[in-house]
């Protein structure tokens, strides 16, 4: 039996050489995929918790803007310096015209708030 003895180039060129930078660049390109994978997903989530974030800011605005009306409202019911009539009708007349855009005012913060509840924190919600 003979035995081809076969000598393998140990030069810049030869395969041999090459497997560990292949192997090392596989490695490097798995961990880059996963690193983009992860990548993805945290901005998916920032993302969402962002858009949740201007949702919920955005009802908060909303309500509050209905809030500060009614506040007034309720405020011009019984101003500090009022003249009222002297006369019972024109008194309970403009009473009434008072309490009336109380009540719309309340009205339009009640809608609100409820239009809005999904994206209301439950600690606010119950309040």
């Amino acid at each position: 039996m003979q035995f081809i003895i076969c000598e393998i180039p140990n030069n810049e060129f030869s395969f041999l050489n090459w497997i560990p930078i292949i192997i090392t660049a596989l490695i490097a390109g798995g961990a880059l995929i996963r690193v983009e994978i992860i990548r993805k997903d945290i901005g998916k989530k920032l993302f969402i918790h962002e858009l949740q974030f201007r949702k919920e800011f955005e009802a908060y605005e909303q309500l509050w803007e209905l809030l500060i009306e009614f506040r007034n409202t309720v405020a011009s019911m019984r101003p500090m310096m009022d003249r009222i009539p002297e006369d019972k009708t024109e008194k309970e007349e403009l009473m009434s015209k008072r309490r009336e855009t109380a009540w719309i005012s309340y009205n339009k913060v009640i809608t609100e708030y409820w239009k809005q509840k999904p994206f209301f924190s439950p600690k606010v919600f119950n309040i």
